[in-house]
């Protein structure tokens, strides 16, 4: 018989059987994560900055990122499932999305 701990507070115990390759992959996105969460504190040798480090760069969330990825407004490479940065191609959105405000001409009426 299956050994079940004593629960002191009123509620349900619940068991649910995950699968091998579920806890797997799970495992392998956790240290990816990792991963990537330790080279944003790393500056590329190369040169080249993850999708982390490109959002920190240009003061913007991830999301941000995989968007201007995805509407190919941003020059990247792929290396493997990582996506890479140069500064210099941020640069370029910052400059080509930047927009001058004009300074307003002063009021005649006072």
């Amino acid at each position: 018989m299956e050994h079940r701990p004593e629960r002191k507070k009123a509620g349900t115990t619940i068991y649910v059987e995950i699968p091998d390759a579920v806890v797997e992959d799970a495992a392998e996105r956790v240290a990816d994560l990792v991963v990537e969460r330790l080279a944003q504190d790393k500056p590329s040798p190369s040169g080249y900055l993850n999708v982390a480090q490109a959002a920190e760069y240009l003061a913007a969330p991830r999301s941000r990122i995989y968007d201007l990825v995805s509407l190919r407004r941003v020059q990247h490479v792929k290396d493997g499932r990582r996506t890479l940065f140069r500064p210099e191609w941020l640069d370029a959105v910052l400059a080509e999305s930047s927009h001058t405000v004009a300074t307003p001409p002063p009021n005649p009426h006072g």
